[in-house]
């Protein structure tokens, strides 16, 4: 047998051979796809390439396009449906930009399932509305259980821009861009006990076409009524929400906890007893254990707003920043006159239409070449020509002028949007606000020069309604805003507490020692009980309280009247 036999023998034999030993699994050329099974690298058991595609279910598979023009709303729910169908699981959205034109309802009537809704990250996989879009059962979110008696939404992630009311236990939202619905919320989860929220980013833009334009704010910039994430139990964590939200973060319920979060350009950072009302709407909810903890915020009204608060913790936040400009483009001041109209007044001419409200209201002018952020040095109060900034309180004339007091002449030639162009923005009028607290403790928090035009204002407009409260190791840079009922200040302790006189002489800096005797508990309508070793500092005190002593009462470094007295259970007694 010559060389060419031999190799054709050995050949033929060799392929019968590994035909007699392939495995049972391994495609022949007749095998149809789905009989075709086989095994991943290192695992026993054999599975066929549908099975493993049904893992995950892929929106395109279902006829999705995301191509920023096709209605995927039909094919998006279909895939949704699927999920729910098989058990739960998860939907993918790869890459693109889908348009829908109605909810999409992650529920089920049937049994209790969990469906995972995974995009590839924020400005990846986007959502659109698509012309013609209707909510007829008035759901209001893109993302929601609808009518249905479970809420199947486990997780959403990846995915902007949406909105979505999620009830589920344990629910987690995580590294998405939010918009505000059809109820102007982005993430209502006030009824989904154990919420986590994470990474979260978005701008008060309504995602909806029949929105209202809902600019009529008392917050410049912001739209009013709108609320970026209502948290009832849970966490929010490591989230940044910009751009004209009436309140960042509002917090109801019991237990919810903001942690290492920031906001910048919107009228409330954060309140506390804030959620969603019957309409479904954001309104007044009482809290109960609020956390609001290194929360950083700029370009705001307010920073925290403990609307109707019990047994809340605040720590370790920093609040500055001014809210921006009242005007767009930015308001350059065209002319400055003065007149001693007054005691000194300055009219201001702008460029162009500013917003400024009817009334009176802080602004910060800046010009010359220091026209950022940051704020200019403290002045001394005598004083308002500044190098090249300072906060007035301006008067709106019309649309394109305003006044504020001056005593000085100052140049118009500084002013003349030429030479050294002129700006304003608007300082934030409150650092801390307090409507309702009871049994809660602010303490350790950072305010900047620009943080508030009060820093910390315990009277919301007269609405004050206090119980067994501390306020400790804070400064307020510019003085605080006391109870006009001052019987609320004996539910107030001070503890390292005080500030300076603000530029205009309307806040306290020392509320310690602003409580008279007749504020303690036990007179009428005082809110605080009376407790055995309690102690208050008073401004009009005496042996035994009640007024002015008559006997020489003044202490090195303190003010006639003004000391400390403890109740020993039956008077009030001075002891410092």
């Amino acid at each position: 047998m010559n060389a060419s036999g031999i190799e054709r023998r050995l050949f033929l034999g060799g392929a019968v051979g590994a035909v007699a030993t392939r495995p049972s699994h391994t495609a022949q050329a007749d095998t149809a796809f789905t009989n075709f099974s086989f095994s991943a690298t290192g695992a026993p058991t054999p599975r066929t390439m549908p099975d493993r595609l049904a893992d995950v279910i892929n929106v395109k598979d279902w006829g999705a396009i995301g191509n920023n023009n096709n209605n995927d709303g039909p094919a998006i729910q279909a895939a949704i449906d699927a999920c729910l169908a098989r058990g739960g699981g998860r939907v993918f959205f790869p890459t693109g930009n889908y348009r829908i034109n109605g909810p999409l309802i992650v529920g089920s009537d049937a049994k209790d399932v969990g469906v995972q809704l995974i995009g590839n990250g924020k400005g990846a996989s986007t959502f659109g509305i698509q012309s013609g879009y209707t909510d007829p059962n008035n759901f209001g979110y893109i993302i929601s259980k609808g009518n249905h008696a479970y809420d199947c939404i486990e997780r959403i992630e990846g995915l902007s821009v949406i909105s979505a009311k999620c009830t589920r236990v344990g629910v987690a939202i995580v590294n998405c861009t939010i918009g505000p619905g059809g109820k102007n919320i982005g993430l209502d989860l006030t009824g989904a006990q154990g919420a986590m929220v994470y990474n979260i980013a978005g701008a008060a833009r309504g995602l909806f076409p029949q929105d209202p334009a809902n600019t009529d704010s008392p917050y410049p910039g912001s739209s009013v009524n709108t609320v970026g994430v209502a948290l009832g139990t849970g966490v929010i964590a490591g989230s940044r929400l910009m751009g004209g939200w009436g309140i960042s973060y509002a917090r109801s319920g019991y237990g919810s906890v903001l942690v290492g979060c920031s906001t910048e350009t919107v009228g409330c950072a954060c309140r506390v007893g804030w959620g969603v009302g019957a309409d479904g709407f954001a309104a007044e909810v009482p809290s109960y254990g609020a956390i609001v903890h290194t929360l950083q915020t700029e370009r705001d009204m307010c920073g925290v707003e403990l609307y109707n608060a019990n047994g809340a913790f605040v720590a370790a936040n920093i609040l500055t920043g001014t809210i921006g400009t009242p005007a767009e483009p930015l308001p350059i001041i065209s002319n400055m006159s003065w007149s001693s109209a007054n005691g000194g007044t300055v009219t201001v001419t702008t460029a162009v239409a500013h917003n400024l409200r009817t009334g009176s209201q802080p602004i910060a002018l800046f010009w010359g070449s220091n026209q950022g952020w940051a704020a200019p040095p403290i002045p001394p109060h005598s004083t308002w020509d500044l190098g090249w900034g300072e906060v007035v309180m301006a008067t709106r004339i019309d649309a394109t002028h305003f006044r504020y007091p001056n005593p000085t002449n100052l140049s118009s030639a500084r002013y003349d949007g030429q030479t050294n162009p002129a700006t304003w923005r608007y300082p934030n009028r409150w650092a801390i606000r307090c409507r309702k607290v009871y049994n809660s403790l602010i303490t350790s928090n950072q305010f900047n020069l620009f943080a508030s035009y009060g820093s910390i204002d315990l009277d919301y407009n007269g609405e004050a309604d206090h119980k067994n409260n501390i306020i400790q190791n804070t400064y307020s840079n510019w003085g605080f805003i006391m109870p006009t009922n001052r019987k609320n200040l004996a539910s107030w302790k001070f503890i390292n507490a005080g500030g300076n006189l603000d530029w205009f002489g309307l806040h306290t800096a020392n509320p310690v020692g602003y409580m008279r005797f007749a504020d303690l508990p036990g007179q009428s309508s005082v809110l605080q009980p009376l407790i055995e070793g309690d102690q208050f500092d008073i401004s009009d005190g005496a042996l035994y309280g009640g007024g002015p002593a008559n006997f020489g009462d003044r202490v090195q470094g303190g003010g006639s009247g003004h000391y400390k007295v403890r109740f020993d259970g039956t008077y009030w007694r001075r002891c410092g």
